[in-house]
């Protein structure tokens, strides 16, 4: 069984509390409050949501320009130049594709 013990501090609190709760004012401030935070919360995940697509999207985009590259590279009929220009990659990624395929070969 537990014992509260009561002081004049908890005593004090609990008549606040029991004030604050009869306070409709201090009531409906208090619910407006939750609703804000609600609100916030929400436009929180939303805006998370978007920048994750965005990430998701631009790393995709980036994931086809390398698989791009690399079969221009193996079909040996453009020059690095080409590749990087036709796939938005820079020279020296291209230059780093072309010497991992010549490892790999």
């Amino acid at each position: 069984m537990i014992m509260y013990v009561t002081t004049d501090f908890t005593k004090q609190i609990d008549d606040e509390i029991s004030y604050l709760k009869l306070d409709t004012k201090v009531r409906r401030e208090f619910m407006l409050m939750e609703a804000r935070l609600l609100d916030e919360r929400r436009e929180g995940e939303a805006e998370g949501i978007a920048k994750g697509k965005e990430i998701g999207l631009a790393e995709g985009e980036a994931n086809a320009n390398i698989a791009t590259a690399k079969r221009m590279l193996a079909k040996g009929c453009y020059s690095l130049e080409d590749i990087a220009e036709l796939t938005n990659l820079s020279l020296a990624d291209v230059e780093k594709l072309k010497e991992e395929q010549a490892e790999q070969a």
